[in-house]
């Protein structure tokens, strides 16, 4: 996110968190069962968060979690 958050005005970035603000929560909100399957994303843009779904980066059970 950092990178594509660098690439944008600020102006952009205050509209774009401004709509996803405004926007209501599915009745059903919950993880998805299991991550989207296509290419992966290139380095740049993969999400450090979630590095599961990066094909290069296995997922890693943080430490005392259950997995």
């Amino acid at each position: 996110m950092a990178e594509i958050v660098q690439r944008m005005p600020a102006g952009d970035l205050i509209a774009v968190s401004s709509w996803l603000a405004r926007q209501p929560l599915p009745a059903d909100t919950r993880p998805a069962e299991r991550a989207p399957s296509g290419p992966a994303l290139p380095e740049a843009l993969r999400c450090g968060s979630a590095p599961e779904l990066s094909a290069k980066m296995p997922a890693q059970t943080p430490q005392g979690a259950r997995p």
